[in-house]
């Protein structure tokens, strides 16, 4: 709840399910009213690395999921 705080979302979540959670990284589906999407929160700074990945592909025009 606090990481969809930070990110300013508007949403109140109906559910919050863990899908993964291994090495400093979880995955959850957020489950709200008319909708539900995936959330990846990484719990060290240097987990991060791959949102830069994402951000490198997108600046080639190469799809990816948003971030």
């Amino acid at each position: 709840m606090s990481e969809l705080t930070k990110m300013d979302l508007d949403h109140k979540p109906i559910a919050i399910r863990i899908l993964q959670e291994k090495d400093g990284v979880v995955v959850a589906r957020i489950h709200c009213k008319n909708e539900s999407f995936v959330m990846k929160l990484f719990q060290k700074q240097e987990f991060c690395r791959e949102i830069l990945n994402y951000k490198i592909l997108s600046s080639l025009n190469i799809p990816t999921l948003n971030i």
